[in-house]
C-alpha cells in the first residue's frame, strides 16, 4: 500500500494542483487560511526546506497540508492530542514539547543546520500566531538558516506564553 501511495503522489503535478486549489476557493478566506496559502506559496517560491508551524489546535498545519507544499511541515505543539491528530495529515510531522519552547525550537533549527550540506542556502518558513491560543495565526517568516548561526531567530519575550 505504501508503494502504491508513493507512486500516486509522484504522478501528481503539485504546482498545478496548488493553483487549482487556490482557484477553487470562493469568497473571502479567514486569517488562518490566508496565512496557510501564503506559507505554501512562499515555500514553493523560495524552495524552502521545511515549514515550521507553531500551533495550539493544529488547524494551521491542517490548512497548510491541504495545499500540498513540496516540503515537509513540522507542527510544533504543546498539546499531546494535537500532536496525535497531526499524524493524520499529509506531510505533517508533529513535534510535541512539554518543557521550554525555546529549547525545542533551537533543537529544530540545529537539526536543519546539521543538514546544511544538502544545499547552499536553506530557507525555512515559520508560521505562528500573534498571541497564544487558537485562532490567531497571522505571522509568516522566511528565514535563511545561514543567518541562524549568527543571529537570534526568536526573541524570548515573543514566545513566553506558548
Amino acid at each position: 500500500m505504501h508503494r502504491i501511495c508513493l507512486q500516486a503522489e509522484s504522478a501528481m503535478f503539485l504546482g498545478q494542483m496548488f493553483e487549482d486549489l487556490k482557484a477553487s476557493i470562493s469568497g473571502p478566506t479567514g486569517m488562518t487560511h490566508t496565512t496557510a496559502i501564503a506559507a505554501v506559496e512562499a515555500a514553493n517560491r523560495c524552495n524552502a526546506s521545511a515549514i515550521i508551524v507553531i500551533t495550539t489546535s493544529g488547524v494551521s498545519s491542517q490548512l497548510i497540508s491541504r495545499h500540498r507544499p513540496r516540503c515537509p511541515i513540522f507542527s510544533v505543539t504543546r498539546h499531546a492530542l494535537t500532536a496525535r491528530q497531526a499524524n493524520l495529515f499529509r506531510g505533517v510531522h508533529p513535534l510535541y514539547y512539554g518543557g521550554k519552547f525555546l529549547l525545542v525550537f533551537n533543537a529544530i533549527l540545529a537539526c536543519f543546520l546539521s543538514f546544511k550540506h544538502l544545499s547552499n542556502v536553506i530557507f525555512v518558513i515559520i508560521v505562528t500566531g500573534w498571541k497564544a491560543g487558537s485562532g490567531s495565526t497571522n505571522t509568516l517568516r522566511v528565514i535563511r538558516l545561514e543567518d541562524a548561526e549568527t543571529k537570534p531567530i526568536v526573541a524570548a519575550s515573543s514566545f513566553s506564553r506558548f
